[in-house]
């Protein structure tokens, strides 16, 4: 699951993760590395995963 909160641009960051990510199981780094290419910050979560 990910959420995003902000004032402005989250619905942006989801259109482009599913033009960008491919469907099947996530790539949890890959889409971190995307995120953070649009100006996510992810949580202490997303850091616990890649462990």
């Amino acid at each position: 699951m990910l959420s995003v909160t902000s004032r402005k641009g989250a619905s942006q960051v989801f259109t482009a993760l599913d033009r960008e990510v491919p469907p099947g199981p996530p790539d949890v780094a890959r889409i971190i590395r995307f995120i953070r290419a649009n100006g996510v910050t992810p949580g202490p979560m997303a850091a616990a995963s890649l462990a």
